[in-house]
């Protein structure tokens, strides 16, 4: 759906000459798949980005012969979105190393463990961070789209948990594209990718299985240093083009794996997911729904996907059909659009704020 804009693995590809950062690049995207989703588009700053985000049309009048017409302008927020620093370091015992023929392969092999705990953080991070309380982060979606409160977010975030005690899941719809949303890298880079064989290196530790403790007893080994660094951020240009849908987790029958009716909790707690899937889907207005920039994908936890798949097949829809996707195996669709299981999306979040 979104493979018409430039993923990481593409921006890699195409900048970097030698295919080092390239073949990181599809292996973070292998490991965990909503990078080979998110569009990547190069900051205009060595830290970000900034946009301008449309926050109101401009006035136009109907108008007689010899009358002229006031001018009137749209209304826009300029918006700075900063990149997240990821950073790790892959450390191999030197005669481990040298066990295992010496070679890149082998580190290569030792290495793929950093880049998939880089991409998970990278996959929860769009959802969970919050650049405001951890500065360090760039700021998800899930801060963004927070509560019901204000004209986007009332639009734009439904939330079925009827207390705070309950404990919920989202289902997201986002139409990623770069006129919409979309992942950001710093200007200059290559992606946002940083690759250094940092060679042989001094250590003062002592063994404890893959990693080693620090000692102070004046003990020394030699390491083989791999340094890793990923600079992500996102930039959410349309807030029409996301939709957030919470469900509680507390409904779900876990004998059955589908979705319980309970009338007597709000909103969607007590609705059938079609009819949630399909109100998420038509949220997204008509203006991008109709034009060709409009690519959506629906993401939720593989516990959610499980009971969506039970619920709908229950249902007998014929809404929902079954292809193949590159890279994925069948991947159920609702209405055309794909639903993709994401591991960072979490089954106990806390309930969004209801206004």
């Amino acid at each position: 759906m979104a493979a018409q804009y430039p993923t990481l693995v593409d921006v890699a590809k195409r900048l970097d000459p030698d295919g080092r950062i390239a073949s990181i690049a599809e292996i973070l995207a292998k490991v965990n798949p909503i990078l080979m989703d998110v569009p990547m588009i190069e900051g205009n700053l060595p830290t970000g980005h900034q946009g301008t985000i449309r926050t109101g049309l401009p006035a136009v009048a109907w108008r007689l012969l010899n009358y002229g017409t006031l001018p009137t302008k749209s209304t826009t927020k300029a918006v700075t979105d900063s990149c997240g620093i990821l950073e790790a370091f892959s450390e191999i015992d030197k005669e481990v190393y040298r066990l295992n023929g010496a070679n890149d392969a082998f580190r290569a092999s030792e290495d793929t463990a950093f880049l998939e705990s880089m991409s998970q953080e990278i996959a929860s991070t769009l959802f969970y961070g919050n650049a405001f309380t951890d500065p360090e982060e760039f700021t998800g979606l899930s801060v963004r789209y927070s509560d019901t409160v204000g004209p986007e977010n009332a639009a734009h975030v439904l939330a079925g948990a009827a207390t705070d005690a309950e404990v919920n899941t989202s289902v997201w719809l986002i139409s990623w594209g770069e006129r919409s949303i979309h992942g950001i890298y710093p200007k200059g880079s290559v992606a946002g990718l940083e690759y250094q064989n940092l060679g042989e290196q001094t250590r003062r530790g002592i063994g404890t299985g893959d990693t080693y403790v620090t000692a102070n007893d004046g003990r020394l080994m030699q390491v083989m240093v791999s340094h890793f660094m990923q600079k992500f951020g996102l930039h959410l240009r349309d807030w029409a083009s996301c939709v957030r849908a919470q469900y509680s987790t507390t409904l779900f029958d876990a004998r059955l794996g589908t979705l319980a009716e309970d009338p007597s909790h709000s909103t969607y707690a007590g609705t059938k997911i079609g009819t949630l899937l399909h109100e998420m889907l038509y949220t997204i207005p008509l203006r991008l729904r109709a034009t060709g920039g409009f690519n959506p994908v629906f993401y939720c936890s593989p516990l959610m996907k499980n009971n969506i798949d039970l619920a709908m097949l229950g249902m007998g829809t014929n809404q929902l059909t079954v292809k193949e996707m590159e890279g994925r195996g069948p991947v159920t669709h609702f209405m055309g659009v794909p639903i993709y299981e994401c591991d960072a999306l979490l089954n106990t979040e806390a309930r969004v704020t209801v206004a």
